[in-house]
C-alpha cells in the first residue's frame, strides 16, 4: 500500500490495522497514528496483540523493509490472509511529511503459548526453534538481513563478548532471512560460533516457549 493512500484512509477512519515491526525505541520516537507495536520476536513467540479475525486487513511496516517482510511471512503462516507491506516504510512516511504520533498501543508484559517453528540452519539442516533454549538460555539476535552492514557490525561487537556469554550460560543465535549459504558466510565472517538460523518456515506446531 502506498503511504498517501494509507494516510487518507486514516483520515477517513477506514484504515486497516497497521503493524509496526520496529524496536521499542524506534516506535517511541514516532509511528503511524494508531499503529500496533509488534516486533518480529513478539510475533514469532505469539505475544503480539494482533486482531482476532484472520481476514483483518493488515499493513505492515518497519524502518526500511526487511523486518516488515519477516513479520509478514510469520503473519501469513499464522493464517492472516490479507496482509500487505507499506511502500517506502517509515523512512518514506517521514520523508513525505505524513503525520506521526509518539504514543499508541503497546505490548503487555504477558506470556502466551508460542508456535514452534522448524528453522533452516546455515549448514542446511533443520531443527525446532525451541531446541535452542531447551537446555540453556539464549540471546536471539535479529539482523535485518544477512547482508545488512549495520547488523554485521552489531553482531561482531556481540560475538566479541561470546566467551563471557558462554561463561554465563547463554548462547547466541542469529535469526534472519536469506539462504543457508548466506547465513554461513555471515556466521563465519562475524566469527560467531553459534549456528545462524533463518526465517524460512518448514513446519510449525503448537508448543509452550
Amino acid at each position: 500500500m502506498k503511504a498517501p493512500e494509507l494516510a487518507e484512509r486514516i483520515k477517513s477512519r477506514t484504515a486497516p490495522t497497521v503493524i509496526d515491526a520496529r524496536s521499542g525505541l524506534e516506535f517511541e520516537h514516532g509511528h503511524i497514528p494508531g499503529a500496533i507495536h509488534a516486533p518480529v520476536l513478539e510475533i514469532l513467540l505469539n505475544r503480539a496483540r494482533l486482531p482476532d479475525k484472520n481476514d483483518s486487513e493488515l499493513v505492515i511496516t518497519c524502518e526500511h523493509g526487511p523486518r516488515a517482510l519477516m513479520a509478514k511471512c510469520l503473519l501469513d503462516t499464522y493464517g492472516y490472509g490479507n496482509t500487505t507491506l507499506l511502500e517506502g516504510h517509515m523512512l518514506g512516511w517521514r520523508n513525505a511529511g505524513l503525520p506521526l504520533e509518539e504514543k499508541g498501543q503497546h505490548l503487555d508484559e504477558v506470556s502466551y503459548d508460542a508456535l514452534d517453528f522448524k528453522v533452516l540452519l546455515s549448514d542446511g539442516s533443520t531443527k525446532p526453534l525451541s531446541s535452542f533454549w531447551d537446555k540453556r538460555p539464549v540471546a536471539l539476535v535479529f539482523p535485518r538481513h544477512f547482508g545488512c552492514p549495520f547488523g554485521r557490525r552489531q553482531v561482531v561487537q556481540l560475538c566479541r563478548e561470546q566467551k563471557g556469554l558462554k561463561k554465563a550460560g547463554v548462547d547466541v543465535v542469529l535469526f534472519s532471512s536469506g539462504t543457508a549459504a548466506q547465513a554461513e558466510v555471515f556466521r563465519t565472517t562475524t566469527k560467531c560460533h553459534s549456528p545462524s538460523s533463518l526465517t524460512r518456515t518448514v513446519s510449525s506446531s503448537r508448543s509452550s516457549a
